[in-house]
């Protein structure tokens, strides 16, 4: 299964309702299955409550299902609207949070000059996916320019919904190991207690 969304033909509102579908149908899946069901979010902002609030019910109706939430560092700034600080503090556990490190500055040890360079840097997070795996393989997968924000549904056009069907399987598990190595590098990602 594949559908495509834009704003302009479906009206902004469709992005956040597909990803709201989604997490209900992935609320059925668990439903029927005792495999672990993880939700892998890559993001660049975070800041839609309605998403948050589903994501927060998913987790505490059902105990099979975990999720990883790896957003970009500027979502953990004190005055950042981002949701992903209230999510991770979500009482069952079963959400984790790790920020994406953009460090492009260094100190100079000789001046103590602070300066920016290219090569310090691994980049912002720019990904807005939304990768469903069970069992620890990847079953569907929501992408697109959809920040997920009040302001993602005026400003952004398109999002993606594929499900594993034998043509899309190159596209989720590249998703997969995107996220499973960015996740895994200490250089790239730190827990919230590490970027404070």
């Amino acid at each position: 299964m594949k559908k495509v969304l834009f704003s302009s033909i479906d009206g902004g509102s469709v992005h956040q309702g597909l990803i709201l579908a989604q997490l209900d149908e992935i609320m059925t899946i668990a439903q029927a299955t005792s495999d672990i069901i993880t939700l892998e979010v890559m993001t660049f902002a975070f800041a839609g409550t309605d998403i948050a609030t589903a994501m927060e019910t998913l987790v505490a109706q059902c105990d099979t299902i975990h999720i990883k939430i790896l957003a970009d560092w500027s979502q953990g700034a004190p005055k950042s609207p981002s949701v992903v600080s209230r999510l991770a503090a979500h009482p069952s556990g079963r959400i984790t949070l790790k920020y994406k490190l953009d460090l492009p500055y260094s100190t100079d040890p000789i001046s103590e000059r602070v300066s920016w360079r290219y090569h310090t840097s691994h980049g912002m997070l720019h990904h807005k996916t939304m990768l469903m795996t069970r069992a620890g393989h990847a079953e569907r997968l929501i992408l697109g320019s959809f920040n997920w924000s009040a302001r993602g549904a005026v400003a952004y056009e398109n999002t993606l919904l594929l499900v594993r069907d034998g043509v899309t399987d190159v596209v989720l598990d590249a998703f997969c190991a995107e996220f499973a190595a960015l996740w895994g590098d200490f250089f790239a990602s730190v827990a919230p207690a590490q970027a404070a």
